[in-house]
């Protein structure tokens, strides 16, 4: 199954279960100061929003949302044994829906409805075996264990309330993990912003022997309460409905095809076929997962002199890998370029990537003139391509 065949899919199940699709967030935002986007409902949630404690109007949607996440590098830079599973810029999708709403009574009625539209589009549209569906929990225990001391206030947190509905759906009742840390607790403090507190469900699937976590489910039902200095003391319930289903679309999509390496999926694999002449099938896939995120974030606008310090850092980090890549491979620009295209091609879901293909090789082409003249690049830019090349 190709990409586009499976957001085919995706996009059908949304009509299905009868929600509105809105725009994906822009790579970088305000939501995750120096650093690009790295989940789904921020953007959305304070742009309508002053905070995540005073919603003004029930917010109930879909979308198909790119996330970069600088943390997942090392396993682009340094592949390991777990690097198998892993992109650099990837795409989440809530087909359990992202649900915000005033009414704290549907909590019960939403969790459920959630739940089973993820686990219904996981057996059903997928043909997944729920028998090979696994679902981590968070376990009760005090708040100082969970957050590993992080927080210590005298609270304790009850047992994931939300397994009830895995098992009405037919999930074995084996095939439950209990965990006592924060990849079951939500406990968030983003930068310096409190959010609301609650569950966690990371779902697995048995695949060639291994749990592979393909989806998640979370379910945030505590507020945070702050003292004088903002600094959070305890919890109270929170007053909202709030949760939220998505599954890795990459991830299930190398599923469907039997791949063993995510590398392996049309979005990475054809772009990769283009370098082939110029070096060794790893490295054309390291180049291609990393050219892809670049190419998102000058296209949505993320020019290096856009940029503030944190995410110049990334942005260099990103320059440099494909810089060693190229220059030792002594593969041209154009080369790129070419890569380039054929990784709009695969993604008509982001038309904006094809209309910055010259612009994301012009800024590499700066950055090699920063690397080059340190400080008096700016005297060399006569250097720079002088024509659009795609």
């Amino acid at each position: 199954m190709t990409y586009k065949d499976f957001l085919a899919t995706i996009d059908g199940y949304y009509q299905k279960i009868g929600l509105e699709k809105w725009p994906a967030a822009p790579s970088f935002h305000d939501g995750f100061p120096g650093n690009f986007n790295l989940s789904l409902s921020e953007y959305e949630f304070l742009n309508q929003n002053e905070d995540f404690f005073n919603l003004k109007k029930d917010m109930v949607y879909v979308k198909n949302q790119p996330c970069i996440r600088h943390n997942d590098f090392s396993h682009i830079d340094n592949p390991n044994g777990d690097s198998y599973r892993y992109l650099l810029r990837f795409t989440m999708a809530p087909v359990g829906g992202i649900v915000w709403k005033k009414d704290i009574s549907l909590k019960e009625k939403e969790t459920k409805k959630a739940i089973f539209n993820l686990l219904n589009f996981l057996t059903n549209e997928c043909n997944l075996d729920k028998n090979k569906i696994y679902i981590q929990y968070l376990k009760s225990d005090k708040i100082k264990v969970l957050t590993e001391g992080k927080y210590d206030f005298n609270c304790q947190i009850p047992n994931d309330p939300n397994l009830k509905y895995y098992l009405d759906f037919g999930i074995p009742k084996n095939n439950f993990i209990p965990i006592s840390n924060r990849d079951g607790l939500l406990a968030l403090n983003v930068y310096g912003r409190p959010t609301p507190w609650g569950y966690r469900n990371e779902i697995f699937y048995d695949y060639n022997g291994k749990l592979l976590d393909i989806a998640t489910f979370d379910s945030l039902v505590f507020q945070p309460i702050l003292d004088q200095q903002n600094k959070i003391i305890n919890l109270k319930l929170y007053p909202y409905t709030l949760v939220v289903g998505a599954i890795g679309v990459e991830r299930l999509l190398m599923i469907l095809n039997g791949f063993k390496d995510i590398n392996d999926i049309d979005l990475i694999n054809e772009p990769a076929v283009v370098l082939r002449p110029y070096t060794d099938p790893r490295s054309a896939k390291q180049l291609v997962q990393t050219l892809r995120a670049i190419q998102l974030i000058i296209a949505d606008g993320g020019w290096y002199k856009n940029l503030g310090k944190r995410r110049r850092e990334k942005m260099r980090d990103f320059y440099k890998f494909i810089q060693k890549i190229t220059e030792n491979n002594k593969i041209p620009v154009e080369v790129l370029g070419k890569v380039l295209v054929q990784v709009a091609d695969l993604e008509p879901n982001l038309p904006q990537l094809e209309k910055a293909i010259d612009d994301t090789i012009l800024e590499y082409e700066r950055h090699k003139l920063r690397m080059k003249y340190i400080h008096s690049w700016q005297e060399h830019l006569d250097e720079l391509p002088k024509n659009q090349l795609f």
